[in-house]
């Protein structure tokens, strides 16, 4: 029995065998082997999409990076299963805390600038107020001298 799959007739057997078949990668549903490659915008690099992320930024690692024995994906979809843990919770976690972190020093800064911006704005009325005094003064002198 033959199915239609992407537009092309392939036996049964090849649906789910871990080989990309249709261009459209339909063939392959339920395995990683084509299901997430995509193009590289950059370098034209065969790119692996990690599966379920659960909240963490959704990752693209190269094609060859797959099956190396280095759990690239948080969820490990880029090994065998079974090498890695799911580790995208923690990830998501960790992301989030640096993402705060980032957000707080942003704002202290952000308030320090203003604080020198009012002083700075405080100060210069001051100048200016100091300034004009010093022209009265200047100006009478000027007229004690003619």
């Amino acid at each position: 029995m033959f199915s239609l799959i992407g537009g092309r007739v392939i036996p049964d057997s090849f649906v789910n065998d871990d080989y990309c078949d249709c261009d459209d990668r339909s063939d392959e549903p339920n395995t990683n082997a084509c299901a997430m490659l995509t193009k590289s915008k950059t370098n034209n690099e065969q790119m692996f999409k990690c599966r379920d992320t659960k909240g963490y930024a959704p990752l693209a690692i190269a094609s060859h990076l797959m099956g190396d024995g280095v759990c690239d994906c948080c969820d490990g979809s880029d090994e065998i299963e079974g090498l890695c843990h799911d580790d995208c919770a923690m990830w998501a976690a960790e992301e989030e805390a640096k993402l705060h972190a980032y957000e707080k020093a942003r704002e202290e800064g952000k308030a320090k600038f203003n604080k020198y911006v009012e002083l700075g704005k405080t100060a210069k009325v001051d100048y200016d107020k100091e300034i004009d005094e010093l022209n009265v003064q200047l100006n009478q002198v000027e007229l004690k001298v003619d």
